[in-house]
């Protein structure tokens, strides 16, 4: 199972069950107060954690909320001790090297462990305070585990039934005040502020065959400040987490919530990069006589992630506390103006920052921009996204990220045929063609449409169903999205393309969306109106609400490392119309269903109510979402208040273990 802690304003929290997925958590505080309470008491609320857990894996789990990482602690805010070794040769063998330190006597058959300060972990999206950048800030990106009691004497062979919970962590270390520490023998206390950890901490099954000899058998990826690090592989431990937690236990008993760290990830080999900068600096010094890199600034972020064979990891990012980034962000939408775009532009302001980068300036270009916040950082654009040289004149100064929203609508573009063709599509390639940069491609995430897939489908469906479209909107989106995944591989544009279902809950106004009748039914019955559905109550649909859109929006931005899949099926909810108005009576009252009639229309069911089941294994991977489920739509469509307090939905990255 998957553990988090809930930052309450207390000292030590209140403990959350997470599911598999992370989408959703659960408040688990009647069962232990927090995670400090279930490890002293874990032979008591283990199975019930358990048997939560599984409810909330089957969505039946009552007061279920969004997760969002921004609002937890570190997964133990107080350790009863911290307990960090120093298992990786590599790294200590690189150090002694390349700064002519005198090799440490049987440290191939004898931990190094040395104990460090518990008293105040950081949350996965919590700044890390720190007095000054001359202290030589560096990260460590390192594996730990949790403990139950621990007897004194413990045999390494029974140490790993001790072992309750998996973490990673980045501990920090300030490089210039470490020298002397560690020559007056008596160990580190200022070179070693305050660690930060993931946002969750995960039982050893959740880890598969990742957890196996008393090592965490997966690569830890690290990128400072968006860009690629190190990916050194945690199973090259030299010792194993029991022998360490024998070795401590040798003279003492380890109480319940010992922290046990693995030291920096490090392997020999020197491809995969590093998990810490002073190892880079001591690789560069072998190198070429000197260090070429310097340590971190106040405004630097680092990303570190575990991925295990199913794609999911465990991310997290750190910030050192004071002074700006060193590197700022052009960020453009187009159709900044429209139902999702207004949403997107706030949300974008609200966070200030994509893909771990500070937003300098955010582009926003549309017909009309008066829907939108007065900002600083705004660059309003008026025009059509039809005029190319009011394109040339956004982008004259550069852009990083591009969210493209724009496009004439499904029914609209079927009616006026040359006003679809010029907005969605040849407007959509001529802004591909001024992106092309070969030395920096701007990422842009583009918002195709389950359109591309047609009318006929089959009773079940995947993300491999091929693309069969039957309007001219639809093929429209389609042609962009080879095109998009044309200039991706040429290495030109870091494209990426979702398909998008119907989202709601669109304003009451004329829109020429086909599909207007979904967010109709939902604006209707909330206000208690009558209202006439032109499909029928079987009718099954895909429904998204527009914050869960851009959640998925902001996530594609994230993504790394894609290789040639750019083009990825949403995660979908697939319901029916009896289904949604159900769920409106449960929100509103079932008063309302009386005014609900029905008078089908043939065709319009046809495109719009024969939906199937979605299966999207893939986008889920990657971090991409739903609603979770009918009350989650509602809520986020309609902005209803939860039963119960809950975490804002954000997804601004994605916190996962494999």
């Amino acid at each position: 199972m998957k553990l988090a802690t809930l930052n309450d304003g207390s000292r030590d929290g209140r403990l959350l069950v997470v599911a598999r997925d992370l989408e959703r958590a659960v408040d688990a505080s009647d069962i232990a107060g927090s995670l400090k309470v279930a490890l002293e008491n874990w032979p008591q609320v283990e199975a019930r954690l358990q048997a939560l857990y599984q409810r909330l894996n089957d969505n039946v789990a009552a007061d279920a909320f969004d997760l969002d990482p921004a609002q937890l602690a570190a997964p133990l805010p107080r350790a009863s001790q911290w307990l960090d070794g120093s298992c990786f040769l590599s790294h200590g063998e690189l150090m002694q090297k390349a700064f002519n330190l005198d090799p440490i006597e049987g440290v191939e058959h004898i931990p190094l462990i040395y104990q460090g300060a518990s008293d105040d972990f950081l949350g996965p999206c919590a700044d890390i305070p720190l007095p000054s950048e001359a202290h030589g800030i560096d990260f460590e990106g390192e594996f730990a585990v949790l403990l139950d009691d621990v007897p004194m004497g413990c045999a390494a062979e029974q140490a790993l039934q001790h072992v309750r919970l998996v973490l990673q962590l980045n501990d920090v270390s300030l490089r210039a005040l470490a020298p002397r520490e560690m020559r007056t023998g008596f160990g580190f206390l200022q070179a070693k502020p305050a660690s930060s950890f993931a946002p969750v901490a995960v039982t050893p099954d959740e880890l598969g065959e990742a957890w196996r000899d008393g090592r965490v058998h997966l690569a830890l990826q690290v990128q400072w400040n968006g860009e690629w690090f190190g990916h050194p592989y945690g199973g090259a431990m030299h010792f194993g987490f029991h022998q360490l937690i024998a070795h401590a236990a040798l003279t003492r008993r380890l109480s319940a919530g010992t922290l046990v760290g693995s030291g920096t990830v490090s392997n020999a080999d020197r491809s995969v990069g590093s998990a810490c900068i002073a190892e880079r600096r001591a690789i560069e010094t072998l190198a070429s006589g000197a260090p070429r890199t310097d340590f971190m600034r106040f405004g630097d972020r680092v990303r570190m992630e575990a991925r295990g064979p199913g794609g999911r990891g465990a991310v997290r990012r750190h910030r050192p506390a004071r002074g700006p980034g060193r590197l700022a962000m052009r960020v453009m939408v187009t159709g900044a103006n429209g139902f999702v775009g207004r949403l997107l532009v706030r949300r974008l302001l609200e966070t200030g920052e994509v893909r771990g980068r500070r937003i300098e300036a955010l582009l926003v270009l549309d017909q009309a921009l008066d829907g939108l916040p007065e900002d600083a950082r705004l660059r309003r654009h008026h025009g059509s996204i039809t005029d190319a040289a009011l394109l040339r004149r956004a982008l004259a100064d550069g852009v990083d990220v591009v969210f493209h929203l724009v496009s004439v609508p499904g029914g609209a573009a079927e009616a006026q045929y040359e006003l679809g063709y010029q907005v969605n599509l040849q407007a959509s390639l001529e802004l591909l063609n001024q992106l092309r940069n070969p030395n920096r491609p701007p990422v842009l995430v583009y918002a195709s449409s389950v359109a591309v897939y047609g009318g006929e489908l089959p009773a079940r469906m995947d993300e491999g169903q091929p693309a069969s479209p039957q309007l001219s909107y639809a093929a429209h989106k389609r042609m962009v999205e080879i095109a998009l995944q044309d200039l991706a591989r040429r290495g030109e544009v870091d494209g990426r393309a979702l398909r998008l279902p119907g989202i709601v809950a669109r304003p009451r106004e004329p829109n020429g969306l086909r599909s207007a009748f979904m967010s109709d039914l939902l604006h209707t019955y909330a206000a208690g109106e009558a209202y006439t559905c032109p499909v029928s109550p079987e009718a099954c649909a895909w429904w998204m609400s527009a914050r869960c859109c851009v959640d998925n929006l902001l996530r594609a931005a994230e993504l790394d490392d894609l290789g040639s899949q750019r083009i990825w099926q949403l995660p979908v909810l697939h319901l029916s119309i009896a289904q949604v108005l159900a769920g409106l009576a449960d929100s509103f009252g079932a008063d309302n269903l009386a005014r609900i009639a029905f008078d089908p229309d043939p065709q319009l069911e046809a495109l719009f109510g024969r939906y199937p089941p979605l299966r999207s294994p893939q986008a889920r991977e990657l971090g991409f979402c739903h609603d979770g489920s009918v009350a989650g739509l509602l809520r986020n469509a309609l902005d209803l208040p939860s039963r119960r307090n809950r975490c804002v939905v954000s997804r601004k990255g994605v916190f996962s273990w494999p």
